[in-house]
């Protein structure tokens, strides 16, 4: 990649000034043996930003669109990426798990079908109060708003209660299937090394939900990317970021900022709260922190906090329903944290 920013100075500096002149940007194609592999694009607009300093060369790699132009190499088999991970991640599996394929419209029946009575009430609860705190306009269904970020931006999960995991059924296998499968595969071993419906005991306020999730989806998530750049060539893993890599975002870019974010922490924050834990003290950190949980969000954001033990205050409020006077009772009492909150502000 760094040796294209050459070619890239080029075409920014003489893109403008050709006769006709370049209206849409530039596509680079890179072959091998005469035969083209792999594309690679930008828009005239961003090149020029990145060449007067506006776009760094950090965020140039986030705007390139990478395409592979050869036939895509077949999904690794499931064997040889569950030793790639056990090695990666320093975790044997103790025993074999298995993995189905889904179609769009079974994981969607797969979403609506898993929520009982019980967590549709929640659901309500939970839209009642983001409308109150006002990250949610008043005419906008939780509910219907989550099952569609859920099926657009989920391609894989890990089932609890199956012990196996299920991934996203495509036309085309990319280096995206090989990572979708790599991470799901990283929450069966930590089910069977620490028990994830354990971790997220019932008795845990929701903040202490979240931390425990950003662990998870966080070890997962780092697992994923130093397995991939062991086992994924350089551009597929490129093209598997970018915008050409097949995510679809009409329900991610419709979607509340608020509830963006928050379906994002677990991955973004707990990716950075795991780094921190791995590379001071290796994989022996993570298992420790599986053993003993974060107990707030603040200690996920401050992973210094964690290892210092750092716990969070209780706060405990009054009978305000009795206050309030007759007609008044707690529908639900929880913990917001840090995470929340500076999101919701």
């Amino acid at each position: 990649v760094i040796r294209m920013l050459g070619p890239l100075a080029f075409a920014a500096l003489y893109a403008m000034r050709l006769e006709p002149p370049v209206e849409n940007g530039v596509l680079v194609r890179i072959e091998e043996n005469d035969q083209a592999i792999y594309s690679l694009g930008i828009g005239l607009t961003e090149l020029k930003e990145w060449w007067v300093g506006i776009i760094s060369n950090e965020q140039l790699d986030s705007v390139l669109e990478y395409s592979r132009l050869a036939p895509t190499e077949e999904l690794a088999p499931l064997e040889e990426i569950q030793a790639g991970l056990a090695e990666t991640r320093e975790l044997e599996a103790e025993e074999d798990v298995s993995y189905e394929t889904l179609t769009r419209e079974e994981l969607e029946q797969y979403v609506t079908g898993g929520m009982d009575a019980q967590a549709r009430e929640a659901m309500r609860a939970s839209d009642s109060l983001l409308t109150l705190l006002g990250v949610l306009e008043p005419d906008m269904d939780l509910e219907e708003l989550r099952t569609d970020l859920y099926t657009e931006q989920v391609s894989g999960f890990y089932s609890t209660q199956e012990q196996a995991f299920y991934v996203l059924e495509r036309e085309n296998q990319s280096a995206l299937d090989q990572m979708i499968v790599a991470h799901e595969y990283v929450h069966a071993l930590q089910d069977q090394h620490f028990g994830l419906e354990e971790l997220r005991d019932e008795t845990l306020d929701a903040d202490q939900l979240r931390a425990v999730d950003a662990l998870v989806e966080g070890d997962a998530t780092l697992t994923m990317l130093l397995y991939a750049s062991e086992h994924i060539g350089i551009f597929d893993l490129l093209q598997a970021q970018s915008s050409a890599g097949g995510f679809e975002s009409e329900a991610l870019d419709a979607s509340p900022t608020f509830l963006r974010e928050v379906e994002m922490l677990p991955y973004q924050e707990g990716l950075q709260f795991v780094i921190a834990l791995h590379e001071s003290w290796g994989w022996s950190a993570v298992d420790e922190a599986f053993e003993d949980p974060p107990q707030s969000t603040e200690q996920i954001l401050h992973p210094e906090r964690y290892r210092q033990g750092d716990e969070p205050h209780k706060v405990s409020l009054p009978d305000l329903a009795e206050q309030l006077g007759a007609g008044w009772q707690e529908v639900e009492s929880d913990v917001l944290g840090e995470l929340f909150l500076q999101n919701a502000l």
